[in-house]
């Protein structure tokens, strides 16, 4: 039997994805929206297989972790147990509350 890590969300996470998927439609079509979507779920996978896959983020926050999805958008993520929390995805050419 295979132990089944879960992912959740945070609603935060999920509005700005949906940002991003939005603009991303609208600039540059449906199939460079769907190949993001894509990176994200593959990246999610391997998360799922190897947990500590990025670096820590946060000095202050140990479990928080940021992978980079392609060099314009990240993702962050922590770990609890056998859960991971997606805490947020976002542009990296913006300020963001987690650099502090």
């Amino acid at each position: 039997m295979v132990n089944r890590v879960n992912v959740s969300w945070s609603p935060e996470a999920q509005k700005q994805f949906n940002k991003i998927i939005l603009y991303l439609l609208e600039h540059f079509g449906l199939p460079i929206a769907e190949r993001f979507t894509e990176e994200v779920s593959d990246l999610i996978n391997r998360i799922r297989e190897n947990r500590r896959l990025c670096p820590n983020f946060s000095h202050k926050i140990h479990e928080l972790h940021r992978c980079v999805i392609r060099k314009q958008a990240s993702l962050t993520y922590m770990i609890a147990k056998k859960n991971i929390y997606i805490v947020s995805v976002f542009d990296n050419r913006t300020d963001h509350p987690h650099f502090a």
